[in-house]
């Protein structure tokens, strides 16, 4: 036995590996008497996303803390002189009285003539304080300078638009130009109003409802929503509606299950974000613009015609303080009785104002709150409160809690579409006023660096992803610095941001799936989108033929390089200026969804495609750090490229690595077998009509090239190399488990198997797109369709409903004929029910799974002939539905 060659197959899933062990003829092989298949069953490997998650939480409260503690150091001194305790009052603010070591009441002031009680008479908010610094630039107590720029300090807002200007939170125009351009240029969708602000202006009242903003939106763009789908499904976003990703991207696009993805850019998006990213891929980009959009109207309508954030605060303060003495007064003059069910008590799922304001007193003292909601279910509680009583001299109040508007708070969940930038003019204007009558806040030291610059910089700080962990003595860091100790403003001079971002490129970017040794290129690299486009250009069947490779370079040089989008519509366009005249489209699914727009966008330049590819390696690593960008583009190509051009350049957005390397796709070489031509592997992409798949097998000798030219690293086991591996951790336990059932097998068997046969399922997450039964007899009819005749006619013009009918759907997947005779049948004559039937390939008593898998369309005349036989070999029904050749012979 141990002599002989052994095949060894796996069958493996998320949480068990099935097993087994044949000779080269398939033969089951026995062990010590035993037949050697084997299952295994294991607990399915968890990602880490819920831990990465509380850690990435800890991370920025830490950080926070971190900002507020260099503040402190900051104005410590200068605060010491007024008040020694006042940080040490902030530090035990949230313990009980016996339990602090100041020796005093109060958190924040505990001065003789001005208590914390004075402090919020003044500043009934935190708001209320920072206009106050804002709008009077006459003396202040240093502490309250403190207190504002603590709080812009630690509740910064977004960093999402890194090149915001301030001036389009109240301009429309710009953000809504840029959407429609790149919903022109990357899906096709025209979106085009000659008012954009009268567009802004709906979107962002939130008195209207979503539906009525959303036929005004559509009115004003002239966009009919029965014939044009997308841009109906974008308006409908932005304007807060739920979505399906079909209809926005005109695909099926599925969720975990199985059914059509919704998209809402309301409520918790952050949420969701990450399921929206799974499934879209890169058109998850169009989502982040949409948002952005959203995020504008929400932001517009917090600021209302203010400047600063603050002053927009202070005024839905005012606004809910006046609701509330307006509802007051109603309560009392219509229905005095329900007062306390609205304003004193807590209960479960009681929405009321308690609820609402999240604060509950009973005898002066804070009590114990069982409930909380939001504004839209303490508006739908205050209607249903209200719904017998008179509305007379309060139509105002109703308008305003229909609407959903009602009694406006400060905190709200919408505050995180506030970009930083909007906080930043407040941080400098409270700077500027206070650098006035605080001396300190200019003085410099050996940095060059006032105190109010400092300061600035802490609150602009964040450290850039790709320079990771500041502590080098982790083996998690790869970071290159200077000895001493970072802060904002030094950050630059100790650490090297250069030579750290290309260490974290080489350190976490995955590696080529055929040369493990070899790193990636970018997803957006001008090689890898070649070679994705001919690729998928290489499926391409024209009314059911191969296209020629001619063909196929003049649709790559005058389609794929002259439009970022290629769809089948266009390429139907100009086969026809071909001189095509019927044109049926098969091998691609759907619009193409490979380009060449980073080509596109740098072939205006006049480079080189090698200096295209360092553009695009560049946006890579550096995209998210414009300025850092702009250095390094500076730095590689400034001799052909102006100021304006990398200005230009560095605003395009190219994220992700592919899954192969540049040695793969020009390195690894064979001969053409038609031609006798040495090619590489993208060059015979373009010199042939066949995909990678193709190239790979036995048709050409790329796989032996391949092989020779694979390096392991003998320094590393098994176990080590599986662990590098860029892939989940549901996907490596399984493996590793393989492995150590493969190494069981040789050791009985002392030798490798010859050959090993593999088969990965994904459990229980496996996705699959719905296909109509219709859509796979057309498919499959498609390949037969000469030999069809009307049969393919016959069922083109069906409906598809009309083929969940059994009967008819087998009729069609077998040819129209009997499986036991081999006779036609007519199919007018097909729902005559005392000449059909349906019946099983076995007898009923041999037959376990009643599917359709198991079942043919018969004559009935046929039935007491073939009682308890077995009128189909197994040959042939493993050649049934949906190859059907024996049918045409």
């Amino acid at each position: 036995m141990i002599n002989n060659d052994y095949f060894a197959g796996f069958d493996i899933g998320t949480d068990s590996i099935g097993m087994a062990v044949t000779d080269t003829s398939y033969q089951l092989l026995k062990h010590k008497g035993k037949a050697m298949w084997f299952v295994k069953l294991f607990d399915e490997s968890q990602t880490a996303a819920d831990r990465r998650a509380f850690r990435s939480g800890t991370r920025r409260a830490a950080r926070k803390r971190e900002r507020i503690a260099l503040l402190q150091m900051l104005f410590d001194k200068e605060i010491a002189k007024k008040d020694p305790a006042f940080f040490q009052r902030i530090k035990e603010s949230n313990l009980y009285e016996e339990d602090k070591t100041v020796g005093t009441p109060y958190a924040v002031f505990a001065d003789k003539g001005y208590t914390d009680k004075d402090f919020h008479h003044d500043f009934p908010t935190v708001f209320h304080l920072r206009k106050e610094l804002i709008e009077n630039p006459n003396q202040h107590d240093v502490r309250l300078v403190y207190l504002a720029l603590h709080h812009l300090i630690k509740h910064r807002g977004h960093f999402l638009f890194d090149s915001l200007n301030v001036n389009d939170t109240h301009s429309f125009i710009n953000i809504f130009n840029e959407l429609s351009l790149n919903l022109d240029e990357e899906y096709g969708i025209n979106i085009s109003c000659d008012t954009p602000d009268e567009l802004g202006n709906i979107l962002k009242q939130r008195d209207q409802s979503i539906n009525a903003k959303y036929n005004e939106c559509l009115k004003l763009c002239g966009i009919n929503k029965k014939t044009e789908k997308q841009a109906a499904a974008v308006v409908a976003l932005i304007c807060g509606k739920s979505e399906s990703a079909a209809a926005l991207f005109n695909e099926d696009i599925l969720d975990d299950n199985e059914k059509p993805l919704k998209v809402e850019l309301k409520g918790d998006f952050e949420g969701h974000s990450a399921d929206y990213a799974k499934f879209l891929g890169e058109k998850f980009e169009l989502i982040e613009r949409l948002k952005a959009v959203y995020d504008w109207a929400i932001l517009a309508d917090i600021l209302g015609e203010e400047k600063y954030i603050s002053f927009a605060k202070v005024k839905t303060y005012k606004q809910h303080n006046r609701d509330l003495k307006t509802l007051k007064s109603y309560v009392k003059q219509y229905c005095p009785e329900k007062y306390r069910e609205i304003f004193k008590i807590s209960k479960k799922d009681l929405d009321n104002y308690t609820a609402y304001s999240g604060m509950i007193k009973k005898n002066g003292k804070t009590g114990v709150l069982l409930n909380t909601c939001n504004q839209e279910e303490f508006c739908k509680f205050l209607l249903k409160t209200f719904k017998n009583t008179p509305h007379k001299d309060y139509e105002d109040m109703f308008s305003s809690i229909e609407a959903g508007v009602f009694m406006p708070k400060q905190h709200i969940k919408d505050n995180g579409v506030i970009p930083m930038q909007i906080n930043l003019i407040e941080l400098k204007k409270i700077l500027e006023n206070a650098s006035m009558y605080l001396p300190f806040l200019n003085e410099t030291d050996d940095t060059g660096k006032s105190i109010s610059e400092k300061i600035i910089d802490i609150f602009k700080f964040r450290i850039p992803y790709y320079v990771g962990p500041l502590n080098k003595s982790t083996d998690k860091a790869w970071l290159e610095r200077k000895d001493g100790r970072i802060f904002p403003w030094n950050f630059t001079d100790i650490v090297d941001v250069d030579v750290s971002a290309e260490n974290f490129i080489h350190k976490l970017t995955s590696k080529c799936t055929y040369l493990p040794d070899k790193d990636v290129i970018p997803k957006n690299s001008v090689l890898y989108c070649k070679f994705t486009v001919l690729n998928e250009l290489n499926n391409l069947r024209i009314n059911g033929e191969k296209i020629s490779v001619e063909l196929k370079k003049d649709i790559f040089n005058d389609l794929f390089l002259r439009r970022k989008k290629v769809t089948q519509k266009g390429l139907v366009g100009y086969l026809k200026s071909r001189g095509y005249s019927d044109v049926e489209i098969t091998g691609v699914d759907g619009d193409f969804k490979s380009s060449m727009k980073p080509y596109i966008d740098l072939c205006d330049y006049g480079l080189t495609e090698d200096e295209m590819e360092r553009i695009i390696l560049a946006v890579t690593i550096f995209g998210d750090d414009k300025r850092l960008l702009k250095k390094r583009l500076k730095q590689e190509l400034s001799n052909k490229l102006t100021d304006k051009e990398i200005n230009k350049i560095s605003h395009l957005q190219y994220s992700g690595w592919g899954r192969l390397s540049r040695e793969f796709l020009c390195d690894i070489e064979a001969v053409n077998p038609e031609t006798g031509e040495v090619l590489n592997i993208i060059n015979a992409l373009w010199e042939t009509n066949d995909n990678l798949m193709i190239l790979l097998g036995s048709k050409y000798q790329f796989s032996k090239a391949l092989q020779k030219a694979i390096c392991f690293d003998d320094e590393k086991t098994l176990k080590e190399m599986v662990d590098s591996l860029y892939v989940s951790p549901s996907v490596k336990r399984p493996i590793l488990q393989s492995i150590k059932m493969l190494n069981e097998v040789v050791k009985a068997l002392g030798k490798p198997p010859k050959k090993i046969f593999v088969e990965m399922t994904r459990g229980e997450q496996e996705k699959k797109r719905t296909v109509s039964r219709k859509d796979q007899l057309l498919e499959s009819y498609k390949t037969i369709k000469k030999d069809a005749g009307e049969l393919y006619n016959t069922l083109n013009g069906l409906d598809n409903d009309r083929l969940r009918q059994d009967k008819l759907y087998l009729y069609f997947t077998q040819l129209g004929k009997c499986m036991y005779t081999g006779e036609s049948i007519a199919f007018d004559s097909l729902f005559d029910n005392n000449l059909y039937d349906i019946d099983h390939i076995y007898p009923r008593s041999k037959v376990k799974d009643d599917s359709l898998n198991n079942r043919v369309l018969v004559k009935k005349k046929d039935n007491a002939e073939k009682d308890n036989t077995y009128p189909l070999s197994q040959d042939i029904r493993r050649k049934m539905l949906p190859h059907w050749k024996f049918l045409l012979d």
